[in-house]
């Protein structure tokens, strides 16, 4: 049997848990509608090669796009929430998705590609530590269980799960509606409204005093400790970003596999192994996530390679199930080592400098590859990015000091 809820505090109507839960429950499903959105283009590029006639590079090109987005925001407004309030900001975040799934169908060209991605990433940037953060708090104020284990898991799954339930659907919806670059818009455009408009339902949480003006909350006296976590989030985004943006081209073009809804379950399963493995350990300690993870992040990138250059789509499967469950592990390490050295007024403040070093991470490597790749080829840029990532990797597990014996904490 769990542990019973967290005591309610003095004079807490009797509503009040329903209302935790209910909130809970909102903001959790705008977070995945969010993160699954900013995926659905994924299975859809060939037909975007094919409708407006660029290449590879071009799909790099606006993938780059999601991604600044996505880190301009949360340079610039990834705190606002510790100030301005946790659903004010997540509103804000859902009305920027509605706004870029109407670019998307209305500006039909390559510059509306561009700012379509543009804005949809800054809708992500909004949520991301946002939603992490009204998560976390509702946790703790009785909306679950068990706050520790429970609101973690619970955004595990609103993200990783998220981004890849976004492929899939983008691939099933395009694959068997009709209007493959209409309706998986029409669908994510529609949750996202809905559960902006479900915000009304969600109660506030963010601490009544005023944060400071500083736009990402490094926790005092944990420079090195947040920093190195956020390596950790940079080398799993690195695998989140190159299986979304690369997988259609690697299957059309190197596996003469095509197919979007294959497209989209290859994304789903490694995101779906990411959260997997994080739900599995989920009350493993940072160093033992951090220490899996780093064994097995060099073994999904050499497994890649060898799928690349085998042509073979079962070994890049297994590559995907590997890389995803470390990359899932060493982002679990790093999330949790911040989410314990943050300030509680700051709390979103500091999510958001982690996931801006994550979607760093996301964009670089995508872009690093395609460069090198016309250069030396794909398989030895591969490997070359992975060993890069991996050094990047060990270098933040010691650094956070998760490969000693010590847990991270205050």
């Amino acid at each position: 049997m769990g542990s019973p809820p967290a005591p309610a505090p003095p004079g807490r109507p009797e509503n009040a848990d329903t209302r935790l839960r209910t909130g809970f429950a909102v903001v959790g499903l705008l977070f995945f509608a969010t993160m699954g959105y900013g995926t659905v283009t994924t299975p859809l590029w060939p037909l975007y090669q094919e409708r407006d006639g660029f290449g590879p590079t071009m799909v790099t090109v606006v993938f780059s796009m999601y991604a600044a987005g996505t880190v301009a925001t949360l340079v610039f407004a990834g705190s606002l929430s510790d100030r301005f309030g946790r659903t004010r900001i997540l509103a804000a975040a859902a009305a920027l998705g509605v706004a870029s799934v109407l670019v998307f169908l209305l500006w039909q060209s390559v510059p509306g590609l561009l700012a379509a991605r543009l804005v949809q990433g800054m809708g992500v940037g909004l949520t991301t530590s946002t939603a992490t953060a009204a998560m976390v708090e509702l946790g703790h104020r009785g909306a679950v269980r068990r706050p520790a284990t429970s609101a973690t898991t619970a955004t595990t799954l609103a993200n990783l799960g998220g981004l890849g339930a976004g492929a899939l659907l983008g691939g099933m919806i395009s694959e068997w509606i009709p209007g493959p670059l209409t309706a998986p818009f029409l669908f994510f455009g529609a949750a996202l409204a809905v559960a902006g408009l479900a915000l009304t339902l969600v109660p506030e949480t963010a601490p009544r005093a005023h944060a400071t003006g500083a736009l990402i909350a490094v926790p005092h006296g944990r420079a090195r400790v947040y920093f190195c976590s956020g390596a950790m989030g940079l080398t799993a985004f690195a695998v989140f970003g190159t299986f979304t943006a690369l997988v259609p081209v690697i299957l059309a073009d190197v596996l003469t596999a095509p197919g979007r809804v294959l497209s989209g379950v290859l994304v789903m399963l490694v995101m779906g192994t990411a959260a997997g493995a994080q739900l599995l350990l989920r009350n493993a300690r940072a160093r033992t996530l951090a220490a899996a993870g780093a064994v097995l992040y060099p073994a999904g990138w050499l497994l890649t390679a060898l799928a690349v250059h085998s042509s073979s789509l079962a070994l890049f499967v297994v590559s995907a199930v590997v890389a995803g469950t470390a990359a899932g592990l060493l982002f679990k390490a790093g999330s949790v080592t911040v989410d314990r050295i943050a300030d509680p007024q700051r709390r979103a403040g500091a999510h958001s400098g982690f996931f801006l070093i994550s979607y760093i991470g996301m964009a670089l490597p995508v872009i690093g590859l395609a460069a090198l790749g016309g250069l030396i080829g794909t398989v030895p840029s591969v490997l070359i990015l992975g060993l890069v990532l991996a050094a990047v990797a060990a270098a933040g597990i010691a650094g956070a000091g998760l490969a000693g014996a010590r847990p991270p904490g205050r």
